[in-house]
This record gives structure tokens, sequence and C-alpha cells, in this order.
């Protein structure tokens, strides 16, 4: 993995985002693009997979599989709702590796709230073979002045 590379890419990255989640690094240096279905309610993310999401055995590593749905559902509360969310719980079930291709996540609400929420996100590959499943419970969070 070349560093000068890496750290090139996230460098123009950051100087070309325009949105909050556009500046954090790991959204940039895995190249995340968000799309929202305001019929359905939903946010998808697309990337492709990368040398820098590989574990030791060429595998995208499960922490970024659970970094991608906590972050697509993330962004569906940023989206769709008022204020502030954070994150409560995240659970995932890992179902199938991948070493290559491009990973697409669509993140939905099971149930919604004013104060608490309850989504779920599910990985895929480009052929459609389910990946992953997470579910999060996010809360409203209001921000203490200084």
């Amino acid at each position: 993995m070349d560093k000068d590379k890496i750290l090139t890419m996230a460098r123009e990255k950051y100087n070309n985002g325009t949105k909050l989640q556009e500046k954090v690094l790991l959204y940039n240096l895995f190249g995340l693009d968000a799309k929202y279905d305001t019929e359905n309610r939903t946010c998808k993310v697309s990337c492709p997979v990368t040398e820098l999401m590989l574990n030791s055995f060429g595998r995208v590593h499960g922490g970024v599989f659970s970094y991608i749905s906590d972050t697509v559902m993330g962004l569906l509360n940023s989206h769709f709702k008022e204020g502030s969310f954070v994150t409560l719980e995240l659970k995932t079930s890992f179902l199938k590796g991948i070493g290559e291709g491009e990973l697409i996540a669509i993140a939905s609400y099971v149930k919604e709230g004013s104060q608490v929420n309850f989504v779920e996100c599910e990985i895929y590959n480009q052929d459609h073979d389910k990946l992953c499943v997470t579910t999060g419970t996010f809360m409203a969070f209001k921000h203490k002045k200084s």
C-alpha cells in the first residue's frame, strides 16, 4: 500500500468536499458516494473494494462493514430527520466475505420516532449477494453550548 498515494487521495477529496461527512477521512478514503430515495426513505452508498479495506486474509475487514453500515444509517438520519443523532447500539451479522468488486449499502428505517430510531443496513456486492446486515439504534442529540 503506497502511503503517499493514500495521503494525496485523502487531501484531494477533503479539499473538494462540501458536506460535513465528505470531510471525514474514512468517508473519503473508501470513496463513499451517497444517494437518497425520498419516496422509500432510504440511503444508498456504494464504493469499490480497495486494498485499504482488506484484512490479512484478503477479505473486507468486519470493522469496515460496520463503519460503512453506521455511516449509511447516520446519513439516513441526517437527511430525513431534524437535528443530530448519535449511535446508541450496533449489531452486525457477517454473511459472506468479499475481496474485490463493489460494496452497495442500503439503509432504511425499521421504526422511526421523534427521539429514537431503529435502522437496518444491508450490504451487497455488485452481484446482489448479501454480505452483511446491521441494525442500529440512534438517539436525537442536543449539542451543548460551551
